[in-house]
């Protein structure tokens, strides 16, 4: 890591032109440039801490005049380094969303991506007292929790939850067209190129995503975040020996790319080799805790594994990091379908099953909220739920089969379990 000492002296004469006297703490704060936090040292900064980039946004902790502490974040800065930053005003905490016709909002669970780069786009939350704190919006595509029906959307990033305005957001399903309409007014534009590759993998379209990154990687070979995110539609063709040499290129250049590591756990894992992922995945939490995919991706190997202690564990604080359907499911899927009877909760499995399908009403959802049902002895419901995940008409063939099978294990009031 570059270490970079900056003198002091500098800072005191320019923090009396912004004023020494007005103090910032609880006051949100913008990134004139791109640095990295530190250590306060005799005379300056040690930048041995995490980056923070141009246009990121900060609350403040404390304010001497010279030097700012952050909420949430280990490390100073110069108030030099840093501007006022005063938002659009989000909806408040607990407010009443205006009544608008449900058909013109997007949908809870709807995915959707950024119109443009996370530093410019507003992401963050308003509590009940009016008091306002900023986030940078983190992943490719967000999941949709609430459309406020006022020009805001609640959206959950790969973190938390936070309000974006909708202008600058597109729905998935919209997303390669507007990108493409970018990129026809100006070939040159590569974010452009990178953000139409996130959206032919989010769209399932992986051959045209891999062109996309492949060109990007022309333009600027040294991505870490292109080449990561071509690994991910490897995986998603399941060309998962490609996924990994990418991930590997990754992990080559950034040690501490805690996400490479997390998507080669995932590869590893659908190449059943569980070991490897778990090593990996306990790497990734290592550099980020709070990463909910690792988190999870680990649990599913150690299932397989037969480690239903720490799967159990695992699918847990996956869900509580990340109260998504997907997460959700799995651990309900978990809790009612778990070979190892200890570790089987038919109650809380029909719970965490209704979570997922009130956000996300998906077959496969159901699916889980049905063997739930089974699970906790209600074989009338789990029969009922499975009908109507059969209702679903993009059921691909073979799943249809099983889920049809697993309807004639509930009518004969047997629950399933997962022994594969």
């Amino acid at each position: 890591m570059t270490r970079i000492f900056a003198l002091a002296t500098v800072a005191v004469l320019t923090a009396a032109a912004v004023g020494q006297d007005q103090n910032w703490a609880d006051k949100t704060v913008r990134l004139r440039t791109t640095t990295r936090l530190g250590t306060r040292q005799a005379g300056g900064i040690l930048r041995d801490g995490a980056e923070v980039t141009l246009g990121q946004t900060l609350t403040v902790k404390s304010d001497d005049g010279v030097y700012l502490e952050f909420v949430d974040e280990t490390g100073v800065l110069f108030k030099t380094e840093v501007e006022l930053f005063a938002g659009r005003e989000m909806p408040r905490k607990g407010a009443p969303a205006p009544k608008i016709d449900p058909a013109k909002l997007w949908a809870a669970g709807a995915k959707v991506l950024a119109k443009r780069s996370a530093n410019q786009v507003q992401f963050g939350d308003r509590d009940e007292k009016g008091r306002s704190t900023f986030f940078t919006l983190t992943g490719i595509s967000f999941v949709v929790v609430r459309d406020n029906g006022d020009g805001w959307v609640r959206v959950r990033d790969r973190y938390r939850e936070g309000w974006v305005v909708k202008d600058d957001l597109v729905p998935k399903e919209a997303a390669v067209a507007h990108f493409d309409a970018l990129l026809k007014a100006d070939p040159q534009n590569s974010w452009a190129l990178f953000m139409r590759a996130a959206s032919n993998n989010e769209n399932g379209k992986h051959d045209a995503a891999i062109a996309d990154y492949t060109e990007y990687l022309k333009l600027s070979p040294n991505s870490s975040a292109a080449l990561n995110n071509r690994g991910t539609v490897w995986i998603n063709k399941k060309e998962y020996d490609k996924a990994i040499e990418d991930f590997t290129t990754v992990l080559k250049a950034d040690p501490k790319y805690a996400v490479a590591y997390s998507n080669r756990g995932h590869a590893l894992l659908n190449k059943k080799d569980y070991e490897k992922a778990v090593a990996d995945c306990d790497r990734a939490i290592e550099l980020d805790p709070q990463f909910a995919a690792a988190v999870w991706y680990r649990a599913r190997a150690l299932a397989k594994l037969k480690k239903y202690d720490a799967a159990t564990a695992g699918f847990e604080s996956a869900a509580k990091l990340d109260p998504s359907a997907a997460r959700l499911n799995s651990l309900a899927w978990h809790l009612a379908t778990c070979p190892d009877e200890k570790h089987r909760d038919g109650k809380k499995a029909v719970e965490a099953a209704k979570k997922a399908v009130a956000l996300d009403g998906a077959w496969g959802f159901r699916d889980t909220l049905a063997a739930a049902h089974a699970a906790a002895g209600d074989f009338e419901a789990a029969v009922t739920e499975l009908q109507k995940a059969l209702e679903a008409k993009a059921i691909p063939a073979g799943d249809r089969k099983t889920l049809e099978a697993r309807l004639e294990l509930f009518k004969a009031k047997k629950a399933f379990r997962d022994d594969e």
